[in-house]
């Protein structure tokens, strides 16, 4: 009989370097995202990019309170809260009252100057005070709503479809035949919703559209409708650096004339599983380039509890932890009230008040080149930076979206750049169609370039 010898299977090496500073997207599957980018992580930022880096930590500002139905600010320096029935501001050193006896309910602070005078206002749907810095008082006649903005020397407001302005310069007059006034959004087909001063006019958002008010007073003034393009919530509503963004029914959007363009595709998993009954809670801040979504995200989900950071430069999405309810900008700081009244510095320090900032990346499926041939991934190089006291795991698994991560590699601590080389076991992923990896850990940590070297089957 002749011998049959057996055919030799060919192979060849290859390797993949990436950046893995990206941001998460489910917008498109495993397959089809880039590998810088994650199908899902936590408390990631861009803030090294291309590097991925841990977020920055948060400490606790001004002394706890305890039901933080508005928060707000008065002459960039200190805070202002309506906290339960009492509006109380931060002095220096302590909170002191301004009004008390006040509805609890949520509510708005909005900034009104006049040539002399300059006031903070809160409106909470049912009281409206305003507080010239020594004596607080009723507004006399000012509508019964939370919606307010203030333009070119008027105090606007957003009660139903109904958008009522005051007389030039003064607040508590409502009243007056061709100064003050209302004008009834015709065109609106629900409600409004927020209401906002943008680029030397006002945006008046209602739950299904969009308009615009143009002019000074009512010789004037112009209504203009936009687009079929609603609010679900009027903290959403914010302007940063020109560009105005708000959150719809499921998607999140941006503004800078002609018609409204979503940006939100890579995270709209979450904003469509926001619970209906309390949408109205998600709110928005902003610090730099980077914006900040707060939302309830799951069906039993009563509080916001999930922060989305965009990158508003390098459209990226990075979902983190966090609690917050409100925000609010003092010089160069951002600052997040949770459900509990304890106000939060967003950006200081390496951890959350003492508490180790836990964090992960999962990759999408790494296919690499053509379907039918085989990966063996052998050798996965990491060069990163880890703090003393922080740590990192890498994980690999050769399924699609299991949760079946195998843990690889715990890599040290060191006081420079490190260059890792984790060997992996063959056994484990040894001729897959396909692969992904899991970074893991807390505390800070910046992972610069990661480098998969593997032998395809020929």
């Amino acid at each position: 009989m002749p011998i049959t010898y057996m055919k030799p299977i060919k192979s060849e090496y290859e390797s993949q370097t990436f950046n893995p500073g990206m941001g998460e997207n489910q917008y498109g599957t495993a397959f089809t995202i880039n590998e810088s980018e994650s199908v899902t992580s936590r408390n990631l930022s861009s803030r090294a990019f291309p590097a991925m880096q841990t977020r920055p930590g948060r400490i606790k500002s001004f002394t706890k309170l305890t039901t933080p139905n508005a928060l707000g600010q008065r002459d960039n320096t200190y805070p202002h809260m309506l906290d339960g029935t009492v509006w109380k501001a931060w002095n220096g050193t302590a909170w002191a009252n301004v009004q008390t006896g006040l509805t609890s309910a949520t509510g708005k602070f909005v900034d009104f100057a006049t040539g002399t005078t300059k006031y903070t206002i809160l409106a909470n749907g049912t009281d409206t005070y305003s507080w010239d810095g020594t004596t607080a008082a009723s507004i006399t006649g000012a509508p019964a709503t939370k919606l307010y903005a203030t333009h070119r020397g008027r105090l606007y407001a957003l009660t139903g479809r109904e958008l009522k302005f005051s007389a030039l310069n003064l607040i508590t007059d409502w009243t007056t035949v061709n100064d003050a006034g209302s004008i009834t959004i015709t065109n609106a087909k629900t409600d409004g919703v927020g209401i906002i001063e943008y680029a030397d006019h006002l945006v008046v958002l209602t739950g299904s559209s969009m308009h615009e008010l143009h002019g000074t007073g009512p010789m004037n003034y112009q209504l203009i409708d936009i687009s079929e393009d609603g609010c679900v919530a009027d903290r959403t509503l914010i302007d940063l650096k020109g560009v105005l963004y708000w959150l719809d029914e499921g998607e999140f959007k941006a503004y800078t004339g002609g018609v409204p363009s979503v940006i939100s595709q890579k995270v709209n998993k979450y904003l469509k599983d926001i619970p209906a009954t309390h949408k109205t809670k998600c709110c928005c801040g902003k610090l730099g380039k980077y914006l900040y979504l707060s939302i309830p995200y799951g069906s039993t989900a009563t509080d916001c509890n999930l922060l989305l950071e965009y990158d508003t430069e390098l459209k990226q999405w990075y979902p983190q932890t966090g609690t917050f309810v409100d925000f609010i900008n003092i010089g160069e700081k951002l600052y997040g009230v949770d459900p509990t009244g304890q106000i939060w510095d967003m950006e200081n320090g390496t951890d959350d008040a003492g508490t180790a900032i836990a964090w992960y990346k999962e990759s999408g499926a790494y296919i690499k080149q053509s379907l039918r041939q085989k990966k063996n991934l052998q050798n996965v190089y990491v060069l990163f930076d880890l703090a003393s006291g922080s740590t990192f795991t890498l994980s690999t698994s050769a399924t699609v979206d299991a949760a079946d991560f195998t843990l690889r590699e715990t890599f040290t601590t060191s006081t420079s750049e490190q260059n890792q080389r984790t060997v992996l076991d063959a056994n484990q992923l040894g001729y897959v169609d396909w692969y992904r990896l899991k970074l893991a850990g807390s505390g800070p940590v910046t992972v610069h370039a990661i480098e998969q070297y593997y032998r395809m089957e020929k």
